[in-house]
């Protein structure tokens, strides 16, 4: 579902990607897609309500050896699978705009979350403005003195979604598992991201806002001890 300053709009799919598409009006609008069930999701939800049930029901009707403890797990089963179905633990994350151009490419915005162990798993969405070559992200963690202390590089676009099948308007998410080191200290430290060719990562691909060293500064992210 697609909504334009708070009222649904017709959606619908484009090119051999089945992007999700919308007419939007010239001007400053607030713009949404949120995902709800299809009435096929809902009677695959019944069906499986319906096949639990029977397992809890054959438990209580047989009632086979250990079958108290066994009743007990089923029902652990159905409230975790209640609760994945029904989004009780889905989070929306605010994402922090950035919009640094790159000509053709628009980093519009990152989600950094905190660390899952010694991983950042950091997301940029880049917004496509016509089509262009292949080119690499990179997502650094740089310390208080401007060192380098943990990055991760990867190819902008998915085997499915090549720069050949970019279309203008396509927002391109661009996920950057970041390893730390095993031995960092905890503190504050700055991300920063950019582009460079393939065949040429020394030389980082100019942008509107960067800082003197050819990067787009993203954040902060802070290490706990």
């Amino acid at each position: 579902e697609v909504r334009v300053d708070g009222r649904a709009v017709p959606v619908t799919p484009i090119t051999n990607l089945g992007l999700l598409s919308a007419q939007v009006p010239a001007g400053r609008h607030a713009f949404e897609v949120r995902w709800r069930p299809t009435p096929a999701v809902w009677i695959g939800r019944f069906l499986t309500l319906v096949g639990w049930l029977a397992v809890a029901g054959l438990w209580l009707w047989g009632r086979p050896r250990g079958w108290r403890l066994g009743l007990v797990l089923w029902l652990i089963v159905g409230l975790i699978g209640g609760g994945v179905a029904g989004g009780l633990w889905e989070r929306t994350r605010p994402l922090r705009p950035v919009n640094a151009h790159y000509g053709p490419l628009t980093l519009s915005a990152a989600d950094i979350p905190d660390p899952q162990g010694m991983t950042v798993r950091v997301r940029l969405f880049w917004l496509v403005r016509r089509p262009t070559e292949p080119v690499t992200a990179f997502v650094h963690v740089v310390d208080e003195r401007g060192q380098l202390v943990a990055q991760h590089d990867g190819p902008l676009g998915t085997p499915y979604t090549p720069p050949a099948r970019w279309l203008p308007n396509f927002l391109l998410p661009d996920p950057h598992p970041v390893r730390l080191p095993a031995d960092l200290k905890a503190g504050r430290y700055t991300l920063k991201a950019g582009l460079y060719r393939p065949a040429w990562p020394d030389q980082r691909l100019p942008a509107d806002r960067t800082d003197p060293d050819g990067r787009i500064p993203l954040g902060t992210l802070e290490v706990r001890p």
